[in-house]
């Protein structure tokens, strides 16, 4: 599993993002990033354990939510796909989506109900960097807002490349953006009114 999120009735959901065997193949960085599906979603209560959520099968899925405001559907981020997508729990099927510019990674609750997507604007300069065990990829990365209700996506911040490795989650607070990464040691503090 990568990323959870409460039902909010006692369990959670959470991302698989590959399945082991894949894992295991001595080509598994080149299927993450092909686009192609490997993971899927699953649901978990103390009645009824670990269940694989049918028709949930996207490239590489990543980070999840669901809203308090209305569990009944699941949000989460098709990573190499360039995808957020709207699983319906009661549909069993995703039932809608938003295409991006970027590889989203995680995402985070705004207090005004809008997700904060992040990730990394682009897969083959990080693949390259990944194989020679670089210290610190160059790669930029995009933070934009998601409307749950209609998925329309609106800018928020644009980091180019060589500000932060491998920009994986933001979260907000007022005026102030924080970002931080799945590799490296850096977190970066934005005033976002000197970017508006």
């Amino acid at each position: 599993m990568n990323s959870v999120s409460a039902t909010f009735d006692g369990g959670f959901v959470a991302t698989v993002m590959l399945d082991k065997t894949t894992a295991a193949r001595k080509d598994a960085l080149d299927v993450m990033v092909s686009g192609a599906d490997t993971g899927y979603l699953v649901e978990w209560h103390p009645d009824a354990g670990l269940v694989r959520l049918p028709n949930s099968e996207a490239p590489m899925n990543n980070g999840i939510q669901i809203l308090s405001t209305n569990p009944r559907f699941i949000y989460f981020n098709a990573w190499t796909g360039k995808q957020v997508r709207k699983y319906d729990r009661q549909a069993h099927r995703v039932t809608d989506l938003a295409d991006l510019t970027f590889h989203p990674d995680n995402l985070r609750v705004r207090a005004d109900g809008k997700l904060i997507v992040t990730g990394i604007d682009e897969l083959q300069s990080w693949k390259a960097c990944s194989l020679t065990q670089g210290e610190f990829c160059r790669t930029g990365f995009t933070a934009v807002t998601l409307a749950p209700d209609t998925m329309a996506a609106a800018p928020l911040y644009h980091g180019e490349p060589g500000v932060l490795a491998g920009a994986s989650v933001g979260a907000q607070e007022g005026n102030t953006l924080y970002v931080g990464s799945f590799m490296g040691d850096r977190l970066l503090k934005i005033d976002l009114s000197a970017y508006r």
